[in-house]
């Protein structure tokens, strides 16, 4: 009897070795923080035999600490709900960083959560920010054992690298996408969303206005308060522009003191009307400067636009007809919204 007693045991924790190789393979592949998280959980439960399981990470603004995934929560609505009490266990994983094991009548998962056992272990990683994978039976006194724990602890491990590693190529997908400086797309990515949305129009016959929009006199600017002061102009610009667009629009930094806008399923006449917006909030912005500690004067924009079908029906065609139309803005005493001849 006792010999058969343990073969199961033995035949026991194998399986949930398997369980957790299969896991670490698909995780380590998965780009989705969130499927990452839900497989991650769905994992836990399966490997502990436990009634559920969660998973909380650290918010990178709030510091506040919520639940990101959860399986067989009794909660209604679990995902994002903050974890309070500072005494709660969870809260003790988090910030030791060292799992926790426990059996009893009543335990303190959080404020308001009562549990009769909980096995929670920390994820830690150097980038990644703090949290925890749990597996709780609330209304159960099973056990959870030593070698749960360490299942669970190489399970977090995993977990916690494959999101640092999605962090990692957001991050790098983020710096060759958007403009260091202004937060709006980069003149690449800029590119590639015209040639797509080209092709979107094309299929379903719709418009598309491409508005080049140039700072008059930066070089003065910055000649009078420092480039650094011409920089704080150029944000001051891209932020106009983000809050004048509509939500399908596209900004980009196309580069130096040259902003552009997709304005998509949009023609010549409805493009000009959203220029002379930008154009009459810019004269009256009064930007606050860092450099000078005041309010700065208000700033003029030259802009050309150039519309597909009417201008170009390649991508290549559009940008030289609006750049084209920006040149005989500048030339025509700047402050001025042309189209193409």
């Amino acid at each position: 009897m006792e010999m058969e007693l343990v073969k199961v045991n033995y035949r026991g924790i194998e399986h949930k070795i398997r369980l957790l190789h299969e896991a670490a393979q698909e995780i380590i592949s998965i780009n989705s923080t969130g499927e990452i998280l839900t497989r991650v959980v769905e994992t836990a439960v399966s490997i502990c035999e436990s009634e559920s399981g969660f998973i909380l990470l650290q918010d990178d603004l709030s510091k506040n600490i919520y639940i990101r995934a959860e399986k067989g929560f009794f909660y209604e609505k679990p995902t994002l709900m903050q974890v309070r009490g500072n005494d709660s266990l969870i809260n003790h994983v988090i910030y030791s960083g060292k799992p926790v094991r426990v059996t009893a009548p009543d335990i303190k998962i959080a404020i308001v959560f009562l549990a009769k056992s909980l096995l929670c272990v920390p994820m830690i990683s150097p980038r990644q920010k703090k949290g925890a994978l749990c597996v709780v039976n609330w209304y159960t006194s099973n056990e959870f054992s030593l070698d749960d724990e360490y299942l669970l602890f190489t399970l977090a491990n995993y977990a916690s690298r494959s999101l640092e590693n999605v962090q990692f190529v957001n991050e790098l997908k983020k710096k060759v996408t958007f403009d260091w400086l202004t937060g709006v797309m980069n003149r690449r990515a800029f590119e590639e969303i015209l040639n797509s949305s080209l092709e979107y129009c094309k299929r379903y016959g719709t418009h598309l206005t491409i508005l080049f929009i140039d700072i008059d006199g930066l070089k003065t600017y910055n000649d009078t308060y420092g480039h650094v002061a011409g920089d704080e102009r150029i944000k001051a610009v891209a932020e106009l522009l983000k809050k004048q667009k509509r939500i399908t629009d596209h900004v980009a930094r196309y580069g130096g003191d040259e902003f552009a806008i997709i304005a998509t399923n949009t023609d010549l006449k409805s493009t000009k009307e959203l220029a002379e917006r930008i154009q009459k909030t810019a004269e009256l912005s009064t930007p606050f400067s860092i450099t000078t500690h005041c309010p700065q004067p208000g700033f003029t924009l030259s802009m050309g636009m150039a519309s597909y079908p009417v201008n170009g029906k390649e991508a290549i065609d559009l940008l030289k007809a609006a750049d084209k139309a920006l040149y005989k803005a500048k030339r025509a005493g700047k402050n001025q919204i042309m189209c193409p001849d």
